[in-house]
């Protein structure tokens, strides 16, 4: 936590300069306010911030390509969004061998998101237009299977 701190004291005293602002006294008070946070933080919380790389270094946005692909889909569907569920989870499973979908069960009308393990957005009801208890009807599965695709899901070995 404190190496990140320094990195972003660093970072914005470099910003400073890019900007002809030349602080006279090291980085910007703001940047000293945010390291001093960081290092209150750090000293209270000392595995938080290994937990934290840890919880980034697996998202498929870290790059780290020696990460292995997401195998779990999740998704959040509304009390009336049963069915629909089950649809998608037995397509998506068929279609994808040795991947798990799991459900999750949310109150709000008209509630249908999926999502990979690692946080990626694959459809949102409420982001494509659904929001305000107007239920859309789910996109083409082939669709849906694109979008797991380019996200980086396949089968499971």
């Amino acid at each position: 936590m404190r190496r990140c701190a320094g990195q972003l004291a660093r970072g914005a005293l470099s910003l400073a300069r890019a900007a002809a602002v030349a602080p006279a006294d090291g980085p910007p008070p703001a940047a000293q306010a945010l390291m001093a946070s960081a290092m209150r933080s750090a000293a209270r919380y000392p595995g938080a911030s290994q937990a934290a790389w840890q919880r980034w270094s697996h998202c498929s946005c870290s790059g780290d390509l020696s990460l292995p692909p997401p195998q779990k889909v999740l998704v959040e569907y509304a009390p009336a969004e049963v069915d629909s569920f089950i649809a998608f989870a037995d397509a998506v499973e068929d279609e994808f061998q040795g991947i798990m979908v799991d459900g999750v069960e949310v109150e709000g009308p008209g509630v249908f998101e999926v999502r990979l393990e690692d946080g990626q957005t694959i459809y949102s009801r409420a982001a494509e237009g659904g929001a305000g208890g107007v239920a859309l009807q789910l996109p083409a599965y082939t669709d849906l299977f694109d979008r797991l695709r380019q996200a980086g899901l396949q089968a499971a070995a």
